[in-house]
């Protein structure tokens, strides 16, 4: 038929209704068989689409023509139609996630939720527009919203349990996320996706490892039940971060079901995220040839043929050859190739201003305090010309130190994790390069003197978008011990030794660890050949800030909690609820010194996944009346003159913050001699130093200073002074500043056994 003769009054050049259908049908089945139409022949249609979506009010057209250019890769003209059909419909449910989808793909998350409001107005909204809402108000830092959507759902159909417990998991809601889990165990889960999230919440928030054990035997049994075990126990080992075991234990599920496609795209997914794209090239060609409808997947293997490509390879070769190529790996092959292959711009530093800080959050924590104190004292100064601090969250409780930044929210800069990256950080891993991705587009947009960037793994990314972005001076920021001892459960942790010395082969960085023990940790980790770009910077507390000691006068203590007014002594900590920092082993000691002083009580402040873990601890052992667990406070400092004694039970530390402020505050610590911990008091004089790990002697140590008085008054006074004298924040901002503006003094001196660093003064 001539498509220019009008037909029954339409206008030239527009299809008939039935034969766009047929059209579309045949597209749409090209395309689930991996053959997309090209965007010209998708363009032919537009005009028809929209033609019958406007002549008979109906929006399944443009909607079904949108999907198809959006798997062609091409969404902006995606969108343009699913706005169109929305116009036509905003009920219709499949336009309206259609329209949700395309915007949120364009970085419009807030009107991608918009988009789908009608629908969740109705009485009983769809579950899949449930799941979609909920996925964008997470996305948005709503996590209320995500989880009212994610209950809505789960009510709805049970089969949405397993998402709502992965949201409660993963946003730390641990009791209700228990409650679900344990539930869905006790009734016999069927559904290995729910087992395996039931898993997760048991793993991460109960203190009872045959509860964990339990959970996780019954997801192999649920795996079983459908003849899945393997590639059950490849998630399993894949969120647990062991992606060797992972690899092989999908790669047998493979073997099992070769036709499977689902499962060979995930065999390509567990090899992207493993990184040895060398290695595992032939996976990820079949990967690929598996993931014609997926275009993220696609796009990720494309990356990966990138990387291999600027090594002087190929996907195709490498899975011919793979001993060529078995070294060209990522995050470190990307960060070999950038740190080796940028110039380095000496002359920039007079030709730019400004400093940029960058890190994940300003959540309740020491290194997030320091980092707040000294963008504020920072930003001040008028020899950096001007100050931005760029972070990754600012939700609600990552935002705890924001009002001491002397920052708003609107003033923060927020760094999008879902930026389309480029190579060469597209050939990081997925979520690594979309965020460094981010930072390189707003460095290139202020052009700063000086990039800082606090905590890793953030701190290497940021890093290598700054020599990416020709920053003329990079500091890195470490606050622990070298993170293989910190296990904190990403993966990339475990990559970062090689991506450090190919920064710090650069002039242009330098490291700067809180803690002498700490830099002679990094400087032995890293195999440094000299110390020239390490630096010491000890945390600083100010007293002035935040304490009063004239209201207390000097050796009072603040008014006890009412339920403990007749306390014969307050014992306290205050911690993030995690592993490294050991909350049950802190539960353990107070229950040793109970049996030798009954009338102790225990105060532990904080928040964190296990801390609905310790309270059950707690109860499980009759110990209700003896605890206090207050949560996140913003005047710990005022209360810690409330305790007589403070304890910390890490297991790593670099240079604790709150044992300075405890001092400071006129209370005495206890503590294991781990990390920098020994350089924050005298051992004798301000507190006691506990050199065996285990709850026995930290016990022994606090019976020891709790029977003393004379000692406690003692060490209260000399506490200040030190904390005082040792640890003010004038004097870690002098050699902050110094560092920042010009490479510093405070350089750690090269030696044959780390760093020769000068030793704290711990006289009285």
């Amino acid at each position: 038929m001539d498509r220019n003769v009008v037909v029954s009054g339409m206008p030239a050049g527009i299809l008939p209704r039935a034969e766009l259908r047929t059209i579309l049908d045949r597209l749409e089945a090209d395309s689930t068989n991996g053959q997309h139409p090209s965007t010209g022949a998708l363009g032919e249609l537009e005009p028809s689409a929209l033609y019958w979506a406007r002549r008979v009010g109906h929006p399944a057209l443009p909607r079904r023509l949108a999907r198809l250019f959006r798997l062609a890769g091409q969404n902006h003209r995606a969108l343009a139609l699913f706005e169109e059909a929305f116009a036509i419909d905003p009920l219709d449910l499949w336009t309206a996630i259609g329209f949700s989808a395309a915007l949120d793909t364009e970085e419009q998350t807030a009107r991608a939720l918009d988009a789908l409001g009608p629908l969740l107005d109705k009485p009983h909204p769809n579950v899949a527009v449930l799941s979609r809402a909920a996925i964008l108000a997470r996305k948005l830092g709503d996590v209320e919203g995500c989880l009212k959507w994610r209950r809505q759902a789960a009510q709805q159909e049970p089969g949405q349990l397993a998402a709502l417990v992965s949201d409660l998991s993963a946003t730390g809601h641990s009791a209700e996320a228990l409650s679900h889990a344990r539930q869905a165990l006790a009734n016999k889960v069927d559904d290995p996706e729910l087992a395996f999230r039931c898993y997760i919440a048991v793993r991460r928030f109960s203190p009872d490892e045959g509860e964990a054990c339990a959970a996780a035997e019954w997801l192999v049994r649920a795996a079983a039940a459908r003849n899945e075990t393997s590639a059950w126990r490849a998630r399993v080992h894949r969120w647990e971060g062991r992606f060797d075991e992972a690899l092989a234990e999908i790669i047998k599920a493979v073997r099992e079901t070769p036709d499977n496609a689902q499962l060979v795209r995930e065999c390509a997914q567990i090899a992207l995220a493993r990184g040895h794209w060398g290695r595992d090239a032939e996976i990820l060609l079949a990967g690929r040839d598996a993931a014609a409808n997926m275009p993220e997947l696609r796009a990720s293997i494309e990356a990966a043929e990138g990387l291999l490509e600027a090594f002087g390879g190929s996907l195709a070769g490498a899975a011919a050859n793979p001993a060529a190529f078995a070294g060209v790996k990522t995050p470190e092959s990307v960060f070999d190739h950038i740190a080796d292959s940028m110039p380095v711009r000496d002359g920039d530093m007079g030709k730019r201003r400004g400093i940029v800080m960058i890190a994940p959050s300003l959540a309740a924590g020491g290194a997030e305090r320091i980092l707040a104190t000294s963008f504020r004292h920072i930003s001040q100064d008028p020899r950096f010309g001007w100050a931005k601090l760029y972070l990754c969250d600012v939700a609600p409780g990552k935002d705890f130190y924001l009002p001491l930044s002397g920052l708003s929210h609107p003033e923060v800069v927020l760094l999008r994790r879902d930026r389309v990256a480029r190579p060469p950080l597209s050939w990081l891993p997925a979520g690594k390069g979309r965020l460094a991705q981010s930072i390189w587009e707003n460095l290139e947009r202020d052009r700063p003197a000086v990039v800082h960037a606090w905590l890793e793994p953030l701190d290497v990314i940021a890093g290598l978008s700054a020599v990416l972005a020709g920053v003329p001076r990079i500091i890195l920021h470490a606050h622990n011990m070298v993170p293989l001892k910190l296990r904190g459960g990403d993966p990339f942790i475990d990559r970062l030794r090689d991506c450090y010395r190919a920064l710090l082969r650069r002039p242009e960085v330098s490291l700067i660890c809180c803690a002498e023990a700490a830099a002679r940790d990094y400087a032995e980790w890293l195999e440094l050949p000299g110390t020239s770009n390490l630096h010491v910077v000890h945390n600083g507390v100010s007293t002035d800030e935040l304490f009063d000691g004239a209201r207390l006068g000097e050796g009072a203590r603040a008014p006890r909690p009412e339920n403990f007014s007749a306390a014969t002594a307050i014992v306290g900590t205050a911690f993030r609820f995690a592993e490294i920092k050991r909350p049950l082993l802190w539960v353990d000691v107070a229950a040793l010194v109970l049996r030798k002083m009954p009338g102790c009580r225990f105060v532990m402040f904080g928040d964190g996944d296990l801390r609905g873990a310790t309270e059950e601890y707690i109860r499980d052992k009759g110990l209700s009346d003896y605890f206090l667990l207050p949560g996140l406070v913003p005047d710990l400092c005022r209360r810690l003159p409330q305790l007589d004694l403070f304890v910390l039970s890490s297991r790593s530390e670099a240079l604790p913050n709150v044992l300075l402020e405890a001092q400071a505050a006129g209370v005495p610590v206890v503590a294991y001699d781990v990390g920098g911990v020994a350089e924050t008091f005298i051992d004798g004089v301000t507190g006691i130093l506990v050199r065996e790990d285990s709850a026995a002697a930290l016990a022994a140590a606090v019976l020891q200073a709790l029977s003393n008085p004379a000692w406690l008054a003692s060490a209260s006074k000399a506490g200040r002074a030190f904390v005082k004298a040792r640890f003010s924040t004038q004097r870690m901002i002098e050699q902050l500043s110094g560092i920042l503006l010009e490479g510093g003094s405070t350089r750690a001196a090269a030696g044959s056994s780390g760093p020769g660093l000068a030793s704290t003064d711990h006289a009285a």
